[in-house]
């Protein structure tokens, strides 16, 4: 390929390569936007008949599947404009139990984590 001519014509069939390929491109993308407005349309049906929510906190509990040992809490503080979220503990706020908030509940003795369950997952 060492001529000139040569190496023109090889631009020419990468940029005639590159718009086929563009084409392709943009060809898939319309068939996969498709399909998704498609499955949107199952989205919350299963049968014709709308999701329970038991059945959508199992689909939940499947999706995002982890730590079932323990979940998390979400918490706020309204005078520092903070929040975020902390392991559940069932001796959170307990008197006499709980050391907050002279202690953080990483380094409580008295931490007892609640586990993930789908009875959990309701009352959030």
């Amino acid at each position: 390929m060492g001529k000139r001519e040569d190496v023109e014509q090889a631009i020419r069939r990468e940029k005639a390569r590159l718009v086929r390929l563009e084409r392709e491109r943009n060809q898939s993308l319309e068939r996969l936007n498709a399909l998704k407005e498609e499955l949107n349309r199952f989205d919350g049906e299963q049968g014709g008949e709308p999701f329970t929510s038991s059945e959508k906190l199992s689909l939940f509990m499947k999706l995002f599947r982890g730590r079932d040992d323990v979940y998390a809490k979400r918490w706020t503080n309204a005078k520092k404009d903070r929040s975020g979220y902390s392991p559940a503990c069932a001796n959170e706020w307990v008197s006499g139990v709980c050391e907050k908030p002279k202690a953080k509940c990483g380094n409580c003795a008295n931490r007892d984590l609640i586990p993930m369950t789908k009875k959990v997952g309701k009352s959030q």
